[in-house]
């Protein structure tokens, strides 16, 4: 009985380290996305084109030239 005890209480210790874990990266991605928009809108808005928008993703983002070309079409749009 003991043996299961300190067995649950190890899983829900390590559950609320990954929960804690996972929410510190959440707010990262979040972070990172939010950054990628601003720069779209940026681009957009001082008039670049599509192709020196998804090229600034590129380089300052690290993308694949797929990923930052289906932000920038996603984004252009708004």
């Amino acid at each position: 009985m003991m043996l299961l005890f300190d067995q649950d209480y190890a899983t829900a210790m390590y559950g609320k380290e990954q929960e804690k874990i996972g929410e510190k990266r959440g707010k990262k991605i979040g972070k990172r996305i939010g950054a990628i928009e601003t720069t779209v809108k940026m681009c957009k808005r001082f008039g670049s084109t599509i192709e020196e928008a998804v090229n600034m993703l590129i380089e300052d983002f690290g993308l694949t030239s797929e990923k930052a070309t289906k932000y920038v079409n996603n984004l252009w749009k708004n």
